[in-house]
Parts: structure tokens; sequence; C-alpha cells
């Protein structure tokens, strides 16, 4: 069905991974978009409105900067608001103007990291979802997150849908980009890749994995683990350094490699050449990357965390982790790698083909926009009604 362009408004942190990934797959829909942020930059098919505050840091960067965002709003004068996270960007959601109903847009770690441990951010979450046409999350297990910390779900409001993937993308050159990495890095095919592909910080159970990676390759000369690192802050990067250094005293620079940060294209090439994805979070989201991996036909190897019941079975179609300590992890690694052939051939195929019919990126995105449309009719009845 055709419908009429959408001019949609969201607020958030421009810099944000997700949050530019949700612009682009918006920008491929009938849309004009604009994005209302402190953060200043460029992201195409989309018009930045970078806000200024007078206080540089803190949460009174956001919460000085509400008259000029309600002054871009008026301006921009959209269809229909995404507020973008409740965390430090709380603020956005507690002021949007009374005639714009807004979607609310969740992260896992706004809820997990943020407001479940401080109270004023716990207490600008529910105002931000009291005031919310809708509540959106990539899983529905963020419902019982919400109702841990703001004392009520919420449930009438909330909605969940993976953001999907673009598994034409993933799977154009399949072999192709295994063979070209894995020989970039002189990595012999028999050789089997564990990829890790988050950041390279406690949060990921990095100590946990890395343990456990040593006592592995003590027994297998077969294997090597990789880690792709996104750019991090000057506390990341010298907790990189120290883990390099680590590693480099044990012998182990070739075969537990740190890679750094790579562009989408190359990010997908690295999953094709690995054999496992390892991904060991302590926030309950159903991450995208998980998703590619799981298409591109590695075996998932997850945090036992209830977003993943979603996609995973243990031991049918991947392996969840219900307590991350080294010698757990070993022994879960130990198992896959002991029978991997057989479990790839079970694995992959069907896997891949579940990221195609439930989380192909155009379907997730026709879903949401059919969320926006509501909260525009939401926005226009409200006009009607004279509130």
């Amino acid at each position: 069905m055709n419908h009429a362009p959408l001019k949609i408004c969201i607020l958030g942190r421009g810099n944000y991974g997700l949050l530019q990934t949700r612009l682009q797959q918006l920008a491929t829909f009938p849309t004009e978009l604009h994005l209302v942020t402190l953060q200043p930059g460029e992201i195409k098919g989309c018009t930045v409105h970078a806000i200024r505050s007078a206080i540089p840091l803190g949460p009174l960067k956001y919460i000085c900067a509400i008259p000029a965002i309600r002054k871009a709003i008026r301006a921009i004068h959209p269809d229909v608001l995404d507020v973008h996270g409740i965390s430090t960007y709380g603020a956005y959601g507690l002021y949007p103007l009374k005639q714009y109903p807004y979607l609310a847009t969740i992260y896992g770690p706004d809820l997990t990291m943020h407001a479940r441990n401080y109270r004023l951010l716990a207490h600008m979450a529910k105002l931000c979802f009291r005031r919310a046409a809708r509540i959106f999350s990539s899983t529905p297990t963020t419902l019982d997150v919400i109702r841990e910390v703001c004392g009520q779900d919420f449930r009438e409001k909330f909605v969940a849908r993976s953001w999907g993937i673009h598994t034409e993308v993933l799977l154009k050159d399949a072999a192709a980009r295994r063979r070209t990495i894995r020989e970039e890095f002189g990595v012999p095919e028999g050789t089997r890749i564990v990829l890790h592909n988050r950041q390279f910080t406690p949060f990921w159970h990095i100590d946990q994995i890395l343990e456990a990676a040593q006592a592995l390759l003590a027994r297998r000369s077969d294997l090597l683990f990789w880690f792709v690192c996104p750019v991090t802050n000057s506390m990341g990067k010298a907790f990189i350094e120290k883990k390099q250094c680590e590693l480099a005293s044990a012998g182990l620079s070739d075969r537990i490699i740190l890679h750094g940060p790579q562009d989408y294209e190359r990010m997908i090439s690295f999953m094709h050449a690995s054999d496992l994805y390892l991904c060991m979070g302590t926030n309950d989201q159903l991450s995208s990357s998980v998703l590619e991996a799981m298409c591109c036909g590695l075996i998932p190897v997850l945090h036992d965390l209830p977003a993943y019941h979603e996609v995973i079975q243990h031991k049918a179609n991947g392996f969840l982790v219900p307590r991350i300590t080294p010698q757990i992890l070993e022994q879960q690694l130990m198992e896959i790698l002991d029978t991997f052939s057989h479990l790839r051939a079970q694995i992959a195929g069907p896997n891949r083909d579940k990221m195609i019919s439930s989380y192909e990126e155009t379907i997730c995105v026709d879903w949401l926009m059919d969320q926006y449309r509501a909260v525009k009719n939401a926005k226009e009845t409200l006009a009607i009604s004279g509130g």
C-alpha cells in the first residue's frame, strides 16, 4: 500500500551507531527525516539540527538545551516524534510539545545500566513512558525491565520488533569474503575462528573470555580468537593496551588478535571468515550483530539472557551460557569445537532461513513505519479534539 511521505523528527544522540542505523533504514522509505541532537555531524538522507547548550557536560547540558529543542521541533513541525533513549536523554522525553505525541525508543542499557541504578533517571524514564503514545524496543523482554525500574510496565502502549538486518547485503559474495579475509591474515581453512565484535571492556566479560581462550589455545592448535573492537574512549584504549601487553607476554599475540574497528562491509567479511560468534554482554537486548552473525552461518554462543530466547533454542540452533566463568566458557566452546562440522551443517542453513523470513530489514522497518503512522494518527486526533 502506498502512503504519503512521513515527516519524522528523531531526538537523540546522533553519533550513536544504532540511531544512525535506524536513520539509514528509514531513508530508504518515503520519509522526510530530521534529527535534533546535541552532537553535530552529517547523516546521509537526514537533516541534522545541532543544538547548542550553555553547559557543556552532564545532565544539565540536556536540560539547558530544552528551549532550543522545543523551538527546533516547532520549526520542523513533524508528523511524528521519536525520542531515543531515557538516560541523559531523558530530558528529551520529558518536554516534547503537548501537540506532538511521540514514540519512545528504548535501548537496553538505558534501563539496565542507567535508570536501574539512578533514581532520578528512573523517574525521568517513568515520565517519558507515561507521556509516550507508544514505547518501542528491539525485544519484548524490555517490558520486564520497565516494570522493575518504573513499578509499572505500560503494557498497553508497548511494542517490540527487531531493528532488522539487510540479508541481501550480508549474503552477497559470502564465499569470496571468507576466502579474502582468511588469505589476508594467512589463516588455513581448517582453522576455527571465534569472533567477538563488542567493546573490549569488562562490561562484555573480556577477562573471562580471555582466560577461557588461553586455556583452549593450550589444548588446540587449530583455533584463533578475533576481537574486532569499536572505537573507544581513552579509558577503553588504556584497557586494550593493557590486554595487548598481557597477550604479548603470554606469547599469544598471533592467536588472540585485536583487529580494531572495521567499517560495515569489512565487518561482514570478518563474520564470513569466522566460525563461532561470541557475545557475552550484561544487558538484555537482541543485538543486530547477533542476527547478522546467524545470517552469515556462524554458530552463536551467547550469554543466556531472555532476549536471546527469541532466536536461540539452546543446543538446537545455538548455545546459551547461563553463567560466565572461564571454566564454563572453555567447556562450552570445547564441546562445540569437538563436533563443529556436524553442528555447522545442522545450524547454519536453518538460522539463515530464519533471519531472511523474520528479521529482514525491509519487513522490520515497514512494521516500524506502521507504528509511526499510528503515532501520527494520535497527533491528528489530539488536534481535532483541541487537546
